[in-house]
């Protein structure tokens, strides 16, 4: 469905959809807990921190609050969407490589399924999203991976610094 490639080691994405580029998601360091998403359909994203000791990360869509990631003490994620009000958890389930399931909880199905690739060159992983269920239309699945590559990549980066 959707290959993620990636272009720095800081954590920036491109996103493509059967060979069609369908975002950017452009980190400057990981530690900062800021990304900016630029869209195919010209919307402007932006996710960032609420506060510098919050675990708290808040979704910008063209300037308004859209819904928010939030990390408990185990490092999983959880991405609430106000419209609709969907809450989904992002699991790793991967030991040796990369492997990442997020799940919606209302009703309880897995949705997306993240495969990590390394790309040696680069010395990063890329990803290959699948989904994972038949009943896509009641949600933007491709606001959905943004969401999500963001959550991947600051998790990779609280798990690296310690914190």
């Amino acid at each position: 469905m959707y290959k993620l490639t990636p272009i720095s080691a800081a954590g920036s994405y491109v996103c493509t959809q059967s060979g069609e580029q369908t975002f950017v998601l452009k980190q400057n360091r990981w530690a900062m807990g800021k990304a900016q998403i630029t869209c195919a359909t010209q919307d402007e994203l932006v996710i960032k921190k609420k506060s510098t000791l919050s675990s708290v990360h808040l979704i910008l869509k063209n300037g308004f609050e859209i819904g928010k990631i939030t990390f408990d003490w185990k490092m999983t994620a959880t991405i609430h969407v106000y419209h609709p009000n969907a809450l989904f958890i992002l699991r790793k389930k991967g030991i040796i490589k990369p492997y990442f399931e997020l799940i919606c909880t209302n009703p309880k199905m897995p949705v997306l399924a993240f495969k990590g690739c390394m790309h040696w060159r680069k010395l990063s992983y890329g990803y290959n999203v699948e989904l994972l269920t038949s009943d896509d239309d009641w949600f933007d699945m491709q606001e959905l991976v943004m969401f999500a590559v963001y959550a991947i990549n600051r998790r990779t980066a609280m798990s690296g610094s310690g914190g």
